[in-house]
């Protein structure tokens, strides 16, 4: 009878380890597929903006072309706060906000934003990105250079970041495709959604806007020039 009882004891505890075992099991398995659930997100996710990063590139070269803007002589009556330029293959914009005092209101710094798009006319090979912030107050200069060299695919895994404190690197040549883009951390895909999206949103529009301004602008001669001659013809 002592026997049976042991040997009942004993079937009883290897049940409940193999109970114990198979929950564990279980565990890590749902773990294993809720992992994998999200990391098949991060992919779409980060597939999704790359798309939208470039569908905005290619925007960008779409009214570089439409307007001539490659071509464009005395363009002005910009933006406030914008600057415009352009050279031999390429056309450059920057935005600047002043950065004032919380207390008194004064400037103590600037920040700036701008883009050179490198671009024959027709499509553009190479976007670059320049982030600065300068604090006077505190001595402090801060600046983050962005290089997409090839802004019309879908795919960012080669974009750079190189990032300088007060003549310091702090990063140095990093590709996208290095930074953490993990469930627990999506890095990538929040410097592509909460950045680099709203960033080529921005320019997007502001050479929309150069681009309107200019080619009515240009109309608006030409109908005084027209305008001029009709009446010189009465001479």
């Amino acid at each position: 009878m002592k026997m049976i009882k042991i040997a009942s004891t004993a079937l009883l505890s290897m049940v409940v380890s193999l109970l114990v075992f198979v929950s564990v099991v279980n565990a890590q398995a749902e773990k294993a597929d809720d992992e994998a659930a999200k990391g098949e997100n991060i992919k779409k996710d980060s597939a999704a903006l790359d798309k939208e990063i470039a569908a905005f590139s290619q925007k960008m070269a779409d009214v570089i072309k439409k307007y001539e803007l490659a071509k464009a002589e005395s363009v002005q009556l910009l933006p406030f706060r914008m600057e415009y330029d352009q050279g031999e293959g390429f056309i450059y914009l920057q935005r600047h906000s002043l950065i004032k005092s919380e207390r008194y209101g004064d400037i103590i710094g600037i920040k700036t934003k701008s883009m050179k798009i490198f671009t024959g006319g027709d499509t553009i090979s190479k976007i670059e990105s320049v982030i600065v912030e300068r604090n006077f107050t505190r001595n402090n200069h801060e600046k983050i250079t962005i290089i997409d060299p090839s802004p019309a695919t879908e795919g960012t895994d080669d974009v750079i970041f190189t990032h300088v404190v007060n003549g310091e690197e702090i990063v140095k040549d990093k590709k996208l495709s290095e930074i953490n883009n993990s469930a627990a951390f999506p890095v990538a895909n929040n410097i592509k959604r909460e950045f680099y999206v709203p960033h080529l949103t921005y320019f997007y529009y502001s050479i929309m806007s150069i681009a309107e301004t200019y080619v009515k602008g240009r109309k608006d001669t030409d109908s005084l020039m027209t305008e001029f001659l009709i009446e010189a013809k009465d001479i």
